[in-house]
């Protein structure tokens, strides 16, 4: 009777693992069915993503030629060339926009030293203008060229609320950046 009871707990065992080894396939089955569906449905998407890129890159080229002609035609006309020019100073603002990237370090309770660092190509910092003008500074002597990438601080003594003007010029045109100091916080204007 022993014999008999041990096989037939073998045989419920056996049968459990079965159950269990069945269950646990079924369960990969699925997932693998889940994922691939999401993997179709992916792949459908950057299908589209990539057609509407090509498009929107062709559309982009017609522009370009499209404005190319007009700008061909209009040229003798005085005041287009004016349009034309202030698009191209609006353009070029747009661009020097994020020139300077600006950090805050806390030196001490009565200093600050703002970090700027030149984002993009050489330039000639010409003048910092500071507002209030009682406010002291330390700064690099100026005008100083300063290349991509490289940066210089600003130590200010004794402040509450500033505002920082730089003024830096490349190659073909002069520019100015705005940054407003309030409580440890620098925003660009």
């Amino acid at each position: 009777m022993n014999v008999e009871l041990a096989n037939l707990c073998m045989n419920i065992i056996n049968a459990l693992g079965s159950l269990a080894t069945c269950a646990g396939v079924w369960f990969f089955i699925k997932d693998q069915r889940d994922k691939q569906e999401q993997i179709e449905k992916l792949s459908h998407i950057a299908g589209v993503l990539k057609s509407s890129n090509e498009a929107l890159e062709r559309q982009n080229y017609l522009s370009e030629e499209q404005a190319k002609i007009l700008h061909a035609y209009l040229v003798k006309d005085e005041e287009v060339l004016t349009q034309l020019q202030t698009l191209h100073n609006e353009k070029r603002k747009v661009r020097h926009k994020n020139h300077w990237w600006a950090n805050l370090i806390p030196n001490n309770q009565e200093e600050l030293v703002i970090f700027l660092q030149n984002k993009t190509f050489p330039v000639i910092l010409q003048s910092i203008d500071i507002s209030p003008q009682d406010i002291q500074i330390n700064t690099l002597p100026l005008p100083q060229q300063i290349e991509h990438d490289d940066f210089f601080y600003i130590k200010i003594q004794k402040f509450s609320t500033l505002t920082l003007t730089l003024k830096y010029k490349d190659t073909q045109h002069e520019h100015t950046a705005k940054l407003f100091v309030k409580n440890k916080k620098i925003h660009w204007i």
